[in-house]
């Protein structure tokens, strides 16, 4: 024999110890003990390689693609960017003017409506129908509630 013996660890590895992980063999043979960054290595060695092979792979189809099809119109209102929020639903925000406008409406009909003067009558005079005084009316009181 050599002066110097190799020694094998026939203890199987506890999850506790992590300085020795046991290669994956056949059955019959003497699994040889490996250091953690070993089997690392041996691990996510080839899957490095493959995705920087992918890489490579994708960044020559992509040069091809782009050599040989100009972008046309079409395709280019395909890549249009995607928002990073999807848009809000609903009315947009109204502004100054707007707001004081419906503000002043809704003052009138309550003064209109203490004095006995009907619905529909006061929203003809302000050239509305009474669906959209009720509309006015509603935003109005929205914008008067605390908001949540």
């Amino acid at each position: 024999m050599n002066d110097v013996e190799e020694r094998v660890d026939t203890t199987p590895a506890t999850p506790e110890s992590s300085d020795a992980v046991q290669n994956a063999v056949p059955s019959g043979s003497v699994p040889t003990p490996i250091g953690l960054r070993e089997a690392v290595q041996i691990v996510v060695g080839p899957l490095i390689d493959f995705v920087k092979t992918m890489q490579t792979v994708k960044d020559g189809f992509s040069d091809a693609t782009a050599k040989a099809e100009p972008e046309t119109d079409s395709q280019a209102d395909d890549k249009k960017p995607t928002p990073s929020k999807p848009k809000r639903g609903g009315r947009h925000k109204a502004d100054y003017q707007t707001v004081q406008r419906e503000a002043k409406i809704a003052a009138d009909w309550e003064q209109a409506r203490d004095s006995g003067v009907y619905k529909p009558d006061f929203a003809k005079g302000i050239k509305l129908t009474v669906k959209e005084l009720d509309k006015l009316l509603d935003r109005v009181a929205k914008r008067k509630r605390p908001s949540e």
